[in-house]
C-alpha cells in the first residue's frame, strides 16, 4: 500500500493518495509495524501539507515523529524531511523559536547521515535565525 501510496502522490492524485496511506496505516496498526506507522503517517502529512492543510498535515507529522523514535527510524532522511516541513509548518504561524528547533535537528541528522540538501537546511536554519531575532519566538 505504501508503494502506491507513493506513486499517487507523485502523480498528486491526493484522494488515493490519502486512501491508501490510510490503508497501510491501519494494516501496520493492526501488526504493531511502527516502520510503517511512521512512513504512513509521514506521507498522510504529505498529502496534507501538498493540499495546503497545514495543520492536519502538523498533526500527522507530530505523530510520525513518535513511532520515528519507536523504530529507530531517527537517522533517515524521512526523518530529515519531517522536520523541515514541521520547521514549515512552525514559520507559517510564526512560531520562530520552534522552527528554529525543528530545523536544528534536520540539519544535526542530516549531517550525520550525509544528506544532500544540508546546504540548502543551512540556508533555511540561518533565515529562521533571523527571522527569531527580528520577531522573538512568539506571534503577534
Amino acid at each position: 500500500y505504501l508503494k502506491r501510496a507513493d506513486n499517487y502522490l507523485k502523480n498528486k492524485d491526493y484522494f488515493l493518495a490519502k486512501r491508501f496511506y490510510e490503508r497501510a496505516f491501519r494494516k501496520f496498526k493492526v501488526i504493531r509495524d511502527h516502520k510503517g506507522q511512521f512512513l504512513s503517517l509521514k506521507g498522510l502529512g504529505d498529502v496534507n501539507m501538498y493540499k495546503g492543510y497545514f495543520d492536519r498535515g502538523f498533526d500527522m507529522y507530530n505523530r510520525a515523529s513518535y513511532f520515528a523514535h519507536r523504530s529507530g527510524m531517527v537517522y533517515t532522511y524521512a526523518f530529515v524531511e519531517l522536520c523541515r516541513n514541521v520547521a514549515r509548518v512552525h514559520e507559517s504561524h510564526r512560531y520562530y523559536g520552534n522552527a528554529v528547533r525543528s530545523m536544528q535537528i534536520a540539519v544535526n541528522v542530516g549531517r550525520k547521515i550525509g544528506s544532500s540538501t544540508i546546504g540548502a537546511d543551512s540556508k533555511y536554519l540561518s533565515k529562521l535565525q533571523v527571522l527569531r531575532k527580528k520577531h522573538g519566538d512568539m506571534p503577534y
